[in-house]
């Protein structure tokens, strides 16, 4: 359900069915929330994407906060903490301020999904509380910001980098993570998704802290602070039982051949596995791919698995007869597969701006010039991935599929999902394109579409 949402609703639905259960999208930028929601016991799901560009959005953070301490029905949680555009400001807090509300208890989630939110962060929910009701931001002058440098440095080398009094303070101050394991029942959770999640966070919620965890997602990278590889592994193979969903993103991380290596080398590890991805990014370009003979192994070790989302060189072997297709097709259980490949444009990225006669920038701007005379109709199809290619190759997959049918295929060239982020201006423009391979009443259909974006 969209906002908003009133009282006279809510007794409806009460009336209407004994157990209701209303799914709430709350976003930040469509109007205010619905506040009659927080002490509902009929919220079940509640999906808030909370955005702000240059005045912080105390509002719908403390509705989801409200929400997870007195909707008793509140089970699922999806909160995602953005900020958009180029205009800086005052931050929205992202994380919850449980230092000022020692005796709140939250609802025992089931399905806990975090983006942007800071489970490091202090438990007072970090700086940006302490700025509400004050004055907006304006930016220093340069006499206030080089006053405020000489200060600092000056006291880190006489005094260290905190002093005593505030090192003390520090060292006995909670994480935000640490407050919310001691406000909520955490036995319950079931699907938990982290987007850039620290090592002292998946050191907090391994093992039996989360006794009832079968599906993981994570998002993660090798910025500064933010878990490695060798913070990861011990994480996925540390569960309280066996993981029946894996998905991995990696922004910039290596990681994909040695989960699969790990998983291969543990069987226990696999038997329940019924969903596996692992992705790079809009940087694929620049990254590995997973090996195809570990992915092969990883299908003969996972006897349940049901659905693999991978990304593959547009030169793989697709041929059925031998090679990791072959292996797809044996899967006894695979029943949708999702294949990634990069855009077949990318040799454009390796222009030189000041080389106008080149071959390849000739080529770059007739197509370019081609595609805008044409407005997109006319634009030329991915050679090997198109709709005709993607539905002849569903139909040799699932003729040739052993074990249980295949019933979908999606096959996606460069980064579609997020075409509508388009990049900045003066790079170059590279096809994307989505196919969604289908059987409806016997008959095999595909559907999506081909686009060009900024890259």
């Amino acid at each position: 359900m969209h906002q908003p949402i009133s009282d006279a609703i809510l007794r409806s639905f009460e009336q209407i069915s004994p157990n209701p259960r209303i799914f709430y999208d709350l976003q930040s930028w469509g109007g205010g929330p619905a506040w009659s929601l927080t002490n509902s016991s009929l919220l079940y799901s509640l999906k808030a994407d909370i955005e702000w560009a240059d005045e912080a959005n105390y509002e719908a953070v403390d509705f989801v906060f409200a929400a997870l301490a007195n909707a008793t029905g509140l089970r699922e949680l999806d909160l995602y903490l953005h900020h958009e555009g180029c205009v800086v400001g005052r931050d929205t807090p992202q994380a919850f301020p449980f230092a000022g509300y020692p005796d709140v208890r939250f609802q025992p989630l089931e399905v806990l999904r975090l983006d942007g939110y800071k489970l490091d962060e202090s438990e007072d929910g970090g700086w940006e509380w302490k700025q509400r009701g004050r004055a907006p931001w304006k930016a220093p002058s340069w006499s206030d910001w080089f006053r405020e440098k000489w200060f600092e440095w000056s006291r880190k080398k006489w005094f260290g980098e905190v002093g005593e009094n505030e090192a003390t303070e520090s060292n006995n101050r909670r994480t935000n993570l640490e407050a919310w394991l001691e406000v909520m029942d955490w036995s319950h959770l079931h699907t938990l998704h982290l987007a850039w999640p620290s090592k002292a966070t998946l050191n907090h919620l391994q093992g039996q802290t989360l006794p009832a965890l079968t599906n993981l997602s994570l998002a993660i990278s090798d910025y500064f602070g933010d878990a490695k590889a060798q913070d990861i592994i011990p994480f996925l193979t540390n569960t309280a039982q066996p993981l029946r969903g894996v998905i991995i993103k990696s922004s910039q991380t290596e990681l994909g051949d040695p989960i699969l290596e790990t998983f291969i080398a543990a069987p226990n590890l696999t038997q329940e596995l019924r969903q596996f991805s692992y992705r790079h990014g809009p940087e694929l370009e620049d990254k590995s791919f997973l090996s195809q003979d570990l992915i092969s192994k990883f299908l003969h070790s996972t006897p349940s698995l049901e659905s693999l989302d991978i990304e593959l060189p547009r030169d793989v072997n697709t041929s059925t007869d031998t090679g990791l297709f072959s292996n797809l097709i044996n899967s006894p259980s695979l029943k949708k597969t999702t294949l990634r490949f990069p855009s077949p444009d990318l040799d454009y990225q390796t222009m030189r701006w000041d080389d106008s006669g080149s071959q390849l920038s000739m080529q770059y701007h007739e197509m370019r010039r081609n595609y805008y005379t044409s407005n997109g109709t006319d634009d030329e199809a991915d050679p090997l991935f198109n709709e005709d290619t993607a539905l002849a190759m569903f139909k040799k997959m699932r003729a040739r599929k052993r074990g249980a049918e295949l019933k979908e295929l999606e096959l996606y060239v460069g980064d579609w999902e997020d075409r509508d982020f388009r990049g900045m201006m003066g790079r170059v423009m590279v096809r994307v394109a989505y196919w969604g391979c289908f059987v409806v009443d016997g008959a095999e259909r595909c559907e999506g579409g081909q686009m060009r974006l900024l890259e």
